[in-house]
């Protein structure tokens, strides 16, 4: 049974209520121990499926860069463990959203240090050709 509050709620500073799947994580990596309230072996709240997380398309978009040498285009996709991963919809999105001063800014630097100069503009270079 899910409790509203744990150790891990007050090991992240999180208010009262379901631990989700990065509340998990964050307490994992945070080395928070285990104890008797807090039964890791309970059901945990699981990754969302069908979804990467913006670490890991960054992390495909890098791949994408070294092989290819050049950015992906709008309408191009990648397979990966059996899913289409639509590389340069996501690019575009996250250029829009960074336009728009809706991309936070650890994001913004993961995708910046892809690329030599303005990563936002349509003609960036891949920081693997310099």
């Amino acid at each position: 049974m899910a409790r509203p509050w744990t150790r891990a709620h007050e090991h992240l500073g999180a208010a009262s209520g379901p631990l989700d799947f990065g509340m998990v994580a964050k307490a994992a990596a945070g080395r928070l121990a285990e104890s008797d309230e807090l039964d890791w072996k309970e059901q945990l709240p699981q990754r969302p499926r069908g979804g990467r997380t913006f670490e890991e398309t960054v992390q495909l978009l890098e791949l994408f860069l070294h092989r290819e040498g050049r950015i992906p285009a709008t309408r191009e996709t990648v397979r990966v463990d059996g899913d289409t991963v639509k590389l340069g919809a996501w690019l575009a999105k996250a250029r829009h959203r960074h336009r728009a001063d809706q991309l936070p800014d650890h994001h913004v630097r993961l995708v910046a240090a892809l690329f030599e100069g303005d990563w936002t503009a349509e003609d960036a270079v891949p920081a693997v050709l310099v």
